[in-house]
């Protein structure tokens, strides 16, 4: 009876010490916990929206990267492999998709370090980058070390115009219809996408202009429901049918060419992909 009576002892004791953590843990990461509880309250309430008005409880239909690039092979230089850039993918299908095209003018909403833009501007005839300037992410709230690495790659490059400004605030009269690309790359909540949407769209210069969003996906094959809720919002609704995602990255892209798309099957492969990496000091 006794060692009963310390092992109950001793048992409640381990989950009293396991509960102090548990609470002290907490108050020390209480931030850390309120912003994931703010996150998943607005990837729901943004997930319900796109479902109750567009009905799309999967998001949009993917389109098959080698359908519309059969023969798709891409080099991606100056790549950092470092957070909050584009996957290499995405740059080498951006980069597939302007050098398939004449006379490309590009605009890049946020650019940061330039990753996307130093691979892309030798293959364009217009080459834009609307981004925020260091002394706007100061003010922002940005640490030093974004500051310090924003324009890393583009700094001393010719060939781009860049406008330092907020591409939510800045004035886009004097740009409306200038473009062939537009990459949206800036803010990721669902009022700056639907914002950047909704400039992205008046800036196309005709039919075969397109629009490309990054971080569609939070993955290649999960959704980011604030961006998914930003673009359908910020689009005219008779244009949702010519939305896609696309396979394999963590875009989508608007077109009128007529695409083929569906909901492919979770976690199983339909193509394959040679990587070569080569890695040099800087």
């Amino acid at each position: 009876m006794r060692l009963h009576k310390e092992f109950l002892t001793k048992k409640h004791m381990n989950k009293y010490q396991a509960l102090c953590k548990g609470i002290g843990l907490f108050f020390s990461l209480r931030n850390e916990f309120s912003k994931a509880i703010f996150r998943s309250i607005k990837d729901l309430w943004s997930k319900s929206e796109v479902i109750k008005k567009y009905n799309l409880p999967n998001g949009l239909p993917t389109v098959n990267l080698l359908d519309l690039f059969p023969n798709f092979c891409e080099t991606v230089i100056n790549y950092s492999y470092l957070d909050s850039t584009s996957k290499a993918i995405d740059i080498a299908f951006i980069k597939h998709l302007i050098k398939s095209r004449k006379n490309v003018n590009y605009i890049e909403f946020g650019s940061w370090r330039g990753e996307s833009l130093i691979n892309i501007k030798e293959h364009t005839r217009e080459c834009y980058s609307i981004t925020l300037s260091k002394e706007q992410m100061r003010k922002l709230g940005f640490n030093e070390h974004a500051i310090n690495a924003s324009n890393f790659f583009t700094d001393k490059a010719a060939g781009i115009s860049r406008i330092e400004h907020n591409s939510q605030t800045y004035n886009f009269k004097d740009l409306k219809g200038k473009f062939d690309v537009v990459f949206v790359d800036a803010d990721h909540e669902y009022p700056g996408v639907k914002t950047d949407t909704q400039n992205a769209y008046e800036l196309m210069k005709d039919d075969n202009s397109v629009i490309i969003w990054h971080d569609y996906g939070k993955s290649y094959e999960t959704l980011n429901w604030p961006v998914v809720h930003g673009i359908l919002d910020g689009m005219p609704v008779e244009t949702h049918k010519n939305i896609y995602r696309v396979s394999n990255t963590l875009c989508a892209i608007f077109t009128k060419q007529r695409l083929t798309a569906q909901y492919p099957v979770p976690y199983l492969p339909d193509k394959v992909f040679t990587v070569n990496i080569k890695g040099t000091k800087i």
